[in-house]
């Protein structure tokens, strides 16, 4: 099964959660679930999405990529069993790596779990770059040649999620 990630990816307080939260309908609540979320061409996408990003939940690229062809299996083997076309997984990812603290190891930056995953063969579909204004890592971001949106500092979180939601498509 085909996997594709939309990833939001920002520094520290950039507010990716939030936006997530605002993504999926979910403001508060952290974890993984399974949403259907509204397209703005009209339909319903469905999403495995993540609140928090993955450094921060110290789980390693390898460890997010054994985890999701888990849960991806585990949709597809619900009866009636189905080959689908490809599982969705919204994810936030920090910009920077994070140094080991308590009993999380070093993780690496957005751009290594993101170059994992096409490695992997795995689709990138979207990235929204939150609230970074250095033009060399929009650059590092729009190498990985898929949408990519540069969404400057919002003083309101809904209007970050607007355009998230936006650029990726969703209602």
């Amino acid at each position: 099964m085909r996997i594709k990630i939309w990833a939001v990816v920002g520094g520290e307080d950039a507010g990716k959660t939030s936006v997530i939260g605002g993504l999926t309908y979910r403001p508060t609540r952290r974890g993984t679930k399974i949403i259907s979320v509204p397209l703005a061409s009209g339909g319903t996408l469905d999403v495995r999405s993540i609140k928090g990003a993955l450094q921060e939940l110290g789980i390693s690229p390898d460890q997010a990529i054994n985890t999701f062809r888990a849960a991806a299996a585990k949709v597809a083997s619900k009866p009636p069993r189905i080959v689908a076309s490809a599982f969705n997984i919204l994810i936030a990812l920090r910009i920077e790596p994070i140094p080991p603290r308590g009993r999380i190891p070093e993780m690496p930056a957005g751009i290594a779990y993101l170059s994992a995953f096409s490695e992997t063969g795995w689709d990138i579909a979207s990235i929204a770059l939150l609230n970074s204004t250095r033009p060399d890592v929009r650059q590092t971001y729009s190498r990985f040649g898929v949408p990519l949106r540069c969404v400057a500092q919002q003083p309101d979180i809904g209007q970050k999620t607007a355009l998230v939601r936006t650029h990726f498509g969703w209602a």
